[in-house]
Order: C-alpha cells, then structure tokens, then sequence
C-alpha cells in the first residue's frame, strides 16, 4: 500500500511539472539565451523549494526564539577570531558559522541587532565590517581592538580595521570602546579627538608609552559624558577634561615610567575627584606623580567621597611614589564601607620608606574608624588583610587589604602599628614572616607586636615557627590576646612528608611549650578552650596531656 501511496504521489508530481517543462521548452523558435534564462529560474525556485523541505526538519523546524537563544549563547562563548599571524591572515567566523546552518537561522541572525553590537575590530575580517555595520540597526556599539601577539604595528588589516572602525560616522555611534595595544597608532589618538557624543566607557591600554592630547572626544566642545574611563601605559595631560563630574569608575596607570612633565599631581587628582558626585571605584597604578615647579606649592584640598564610592585600589611599584600616594589617601575621607586595596614594591628599606608606610597605616586606621563589626586579620606573603568575620572570599562590602612585596622587614616593623579595634581573628601563617619574628632578639616579638590586639579570640598560625608564641602567652604578668579561647596550629608544608619520629624530635619542645601554656592560662583564669590541628599531627603522643586540658580538634 505505501509502494502503491508513492507511486500515486510521483505521479501526480509528473503530471504537475511535465506540462510545465513541455510548454517552457518545446518551442524551437526561442533562443538558447532565453532556454538558459529559463533554466536559471527554475534553479532559484529550486532553492526555495528546498528551504521549504528543510524547515521542517532538523534544526530549521526550531522556533524563532530557540533559535535566537542558542545564537546569543554561541555569541557569548565563541567569538570569531582572526587564527594566527601569517600572511594569509586567516580567520575563525565563530558564532557568525551557525547563520550557514540553514536561511532560516540567517534571518534569524539578521533580524537581532544585539548580535552584532560587540565587535572586535581586529578579530573579524574587514570585508564583513559593512554587513556587521548594517546589521547593527543603528544600535549603540561596543568595539574593542585587542592587539596581541598575532598581531604587528604594521599590519595592513590592522590599520585597515582602525580606519574602517574609527571613521567619524561609526564613531558617532560607539557606546564602548576598548584599546588594547603596543602602541596606539597616531590615526587612533587622532581619531578619538572627534565628537563621540554616545561614549560612556573608555578603555586605553599600551605598552608603550605616549601622552594623550587633552581634546580626546572632542571634550574641548562636547562636554564629556564617560560613566567608565581606563587610560593604562599612556599620559592623561593634567588638562584633560575627561576626567568630567559624571564619572563612575576611574582607573589610571603610569606604570614605572618616567615622566618630567605632563603628568597628574595629587593636587589634580584630587581636584578632578571632588566634582565626582556618582564615583563609586578608583583605581591608580603610580598615580599620582610628585609635583615639581611651581605645582609643588599648590594647596591641597581635603575630599569626602560620595555615599555611593566603595572601592580604592592602589599600586605603587617605586617607593619614590609613596609621598603622592599618602598625600592623597591622607586628603580623602571615604565611606566606612569602602574596599581599600593597597600593593607597595619596597626593594630598598630606608627611613623614609618605612615613614611614609607608617603614614598610610594611620591613613587605613582613620578609613575604617566608624566600622565597628566583628573583624578577620589575615597576615599572609606579607599581605595584611582586614575583613568581616565570615566574608570569606567576599570581593564586596568592607576590606582593607596592604600588601609589601619583596620586604618582610617592613611588615614586621608595621605589626605594632596597627589597628586591632574589633579583631577578633587573627591569622599570622606566613613562615618568612615568620621566621623573620623568630630571629628578632630582646623582647619576645608576639608581645610587642600584639599588645594592643585585646579583642583576638581565634589564633591560627605555623606550629613549627611558634616557638616565642607560648612563652609569650604564658610569662608573668603577660596580658597577650586576654580573650584568646581558639588557638588553630597549621602543619608547614615543608614537614608533610616527613616521618613521624623526625616531626616528634624537632617539634616536641614547642608541643610542651604550647601545652604549657594552655595549662597556665587556665589557671590564670584566662583559658584556652579548644585547639584545632591537622589531622597528621593529631596522633603524636605528645598531645595526651593536651585532651585533658582543652577540646582537640582535628582538621
């Protein structure tokens, strides 16, 4: 019967295109350009008629919306990518392949202006820059021009990409806007001077140095309206305009450049930060810079941030950079909540340097003296990090963190001036740090470091560098960590494989010591309550008079 149905079908099938054919074709009188003309119809009626098979089969029967899903999450993960730097210069269409699934996931395509919004300028190939453009629906854009390796300063599709993307007329319409290069092209700087009146994020970045005019985005005319500006590796001249009142996230770098002039000062910075009424983030890598000439006697003025800021990020690399930068924290009063990150490269250790680090801990001091929570001392590879009990791994809400890269002495010498108002843990687990309290001579290192930390509660540190913790806690007339009730020993890496006859021989006098203190401490009314350890040292025999004093718990 189905042998017979299809029969049938074919059948009516010849019946419908054998007249048709016969009648287009059988006059002899009509040319072959006309037979060829005909043929070429029949062909494109052909490809239609194939559309419609094809729709209801496969992926093309999906619906509109499934299909625009799954493009929008293929936009988001595969983005097109020009291969590799060779002469051919090939590239990788990405998401843009799944519009040769079928006309309809085309159309689709076509049809979602925010498919075609993002744009990497250098990873998609100019001949399809038109198409993308027209696609876009007029829609604001977000271009980015990521200039890596695979790429030179003297690439034809490069400088071709630049002068197809920054032209006037598309640039008129960029919301967004990244650079990221070697050196950013003088067609570029030049480019940027012209009116982007739909702007709101600027993102800069190059590894080789240059000042920025200070007319970028036309700001000498049109008032500047950037939400987010990132100028990384080149100079902002102290005239800039952009750094105009309605900024939200500011972020600039020098690096360790050298500059003689044309440089923001503390007192332009600060100047530029007090009309920043929606500031929410500042970011600086070696900025501000000293002032010199005439700038060195300008008065610098005092600035509250808005309610709204919560984030202060600051990386100085060159100790000679450490005066603006305290200059300027010291000029600034920032909400109790703010997140302050500060990062030093302190190679040489002087006088100086050491003031001008005991200025900024006076500064971090005065930042947090209205937050009165539970607080988390972490001083680890040496970073010292303030933050709420229980926050975890938290990038939001009130932290303070100061790093000193390459100086464990610094850190050492900062560990008495710091704030320990409302800590209640404190973790000290770094071994160079450490190890550098274990050869301090004279008075024990714990008590004069941490005499003023009262409010500790949870102690957690190395057990094989705690040998001047125990005295400390136990000696007469010693008022270390009063509150202490959790002491947490951590195993160093180091002994993790070593035997169990070796650890208990190098580590049994600092195991009597602690157990000692313990002991005295609950006669001293003053006790320790519980003692957490790994679990590798858990079973040395040593700990026996340990349980009967306090809670052991193995980690």
């Amino acid at each position: 019967m189905a042998h017979a149905a299809g029969n049938s079908q074919m059948s009516s099938t010849d019946a419908a295109w054998l007249p048709l054919v016969q009648h287009l074709f059988d006059d002899d009188c009509v040319a072959i350009e006309d037979l060829d003309r005909k043929l070429a119809s029949i062909h494109e009626y052909e490809i239609l008629a194939k559309q419609k098979r094809n729709a209801r089969v496969g992926a093309c029967k999906l619906p509109p919306e499934i299909v625009g899903e799954i493009l929008s999450f293929a936009h988001a993960l595969w983005p097109p990518r020009r291969i590799e730097r060779a002469v051919e210069k090939p590239y990788g269409a990405g998401w843009m392949s799944l519009t040769h699934v079928c006309s309809f996931w085309r159309k689709v395509a076509i049809a979602l202006p925010a498919l075609w919004q993002n744009v990497n300028i250098l990873d998609v190939h100019p001949n399809y820059s038109n198409d993308i453009l027209t696609r876009s629906a007029r829609r604001p854009l977000r271009l980015s021009s990521r200039a890596d390796l695979r790429f030179v300063d003297t690439d034809a599709h490069v400088m071709l990409a630049e002068r197809i993307w920054l032209n006037a007329s598309v640039l008129h319409r960029v919301e967004e806007l990244e650079l990221r290069c070697g050196k950013i092209s003088s067609f570029a700087i030049q480019a940027l001077t012209q009116p982007t009146p739909a702007m709101r994020v600027l993102d800069i970045s190059s590894r080789r140095y240059c000042v920025l005019p200070p007319n970028l985005l036309n700001s000498d005319t049109d008032p500047c309206q950037l939400r987010e500006l990132r100028i990384v590796g080149c100079a902002l001249p102290p005239d800039t305009r952009l750094l105009a009142s309605n900024l939200v996230h500011l972020d600039l770098g020098y690096g360790r450049i050298a500059l003689k002039d044309h440089h923001i000062t503390t007192a332009h910075m600060l100047q530029a930060i007090s009309i920043m009424t929606a500031l929410e983030s500042i970011q600086l890598h070696d900025v501000p810079r000293p002032a010199n000439g005439h700038d060195a006697d300008t008065p610098l003025s005092h600035v509250n941030l808005p309610d709204v800021f919560n984030s202060l990020n600051i990386e100085v690399s060159d100790t000679a950079f450490l005066v603006p930068l305290a200059e300027l924290m010291e000029h600034l009063s920032v909400p109790p909540t703010t997140a302050l990150y500060v990062l030093m490269y302190v190679e040489d250790v002087d006088v100086q340097t050491l003031m001008q680090c005991h200025r900024l801990v006076e500064v971090m001091k005065r930042y947090r003296a209205h937050y009165s929570s539970p607080l988390e001392l972490s001083i680890i590879e040496p970073e010292y990090h303030l933050r709420p009990v229980g926050a975890g791994s938290s990038l939001t809400g009130f932290s303070q963190i100061l790093s000193i890269a390459e100086s464990n002495d610094v850190m050492y010498s900062l560990l008495p001036t710091f704030s320990y108002t409302h800590v209640v843990s404190l973790l000290l687990e770094d071994p160079a740090l450490l190890g550098t309290m274990h050869q301090v001579a004279g008075e024990n290192p714990w008590t004069e470091s941490f005499s003023s930390a009262l409010s500790v509660e949870s102690l957690t540190t190395c057990f094989s560098r705690s040998d001047k913790l125990w005295p400390a806690l136990y000696q007469p007339g010693s008022n270390l960590f009063p509150k202490l009730e959790t002491i947490i020993v951590l195993e160093p890496t180091t002994l993790r494989d070593l035997s169990d006859e070796l650890s208990k021989s190098t580590l049994r006098p600092i195991a009597l010591d602690m157990i000692k203190a313990v002991e005295l401490r609950r006669t001293a009314e003053t006790p320790i309550r519980e003692v957490k350890m790994p679990e590798s040292m858990s079973g040395w025999d040593v700990w026996g008079p340990l349980r009967s004093l306090v809670k052991v718990t193995t980690l």
